[in-house]
């Protein structure tokens, strides 16, 4: 997957006009769910193809991640207009963020309106 993937309560994630904060699941997820954390420093880091460090100044996000698969990262960005995104490389990923939408009574929900629920992700798609 290479396109955004977002956290909502609205019918479509474009029209959220009450976004999902971090501030709201650090006050309505306690504690948070085994593999997620926050990144305070809002920075993050990529290596580009030549080698290069790359870094981006993005705000406070919430990180996904199984200690046994490396590959399981996610990084949830919050957009002040249309609220948390991400991108997973695979959907098994996304298991742990739609648990964690449900929590906060929302979706998940693709860039382009498709829903990913728990039970589609089991049967691979």
């Amino acid at each position: 997957m290479s396109y955004d993937i977002h956290i909502t309560r609205a019918e479509f994630w474009i029209d959220d006009e009450d976004p999902i904060t971090l501030e709201e699941i650090e006050r309505l997820v306690k504690p948070l769910p085994q593999g997620f954390s926050i990144d305070r420093t809002g920075i993050v880091t990529a290596t580009g193809p030549q080698g290069q460090t790359l870094s981006a100044e993005v705000g406070p996000y919430l990180v996904y991640e199984d200690q046994e698969d490396m590959d399981s990262r996610i990084c949830i960005y919050f957009d002040e207009e249309s609220g948390p995104w991400f991108r997973a490389c695979d959907e098994k990923y996304m298991l742990p963020v739609i648990e964690l939408a449900d929590m906060l009574h929302a979706k998940v929900q693709g860039d382009e309106d498709e829903i990913y629920t728990k039970e589609a992700v089991l049967k691979g798609g």
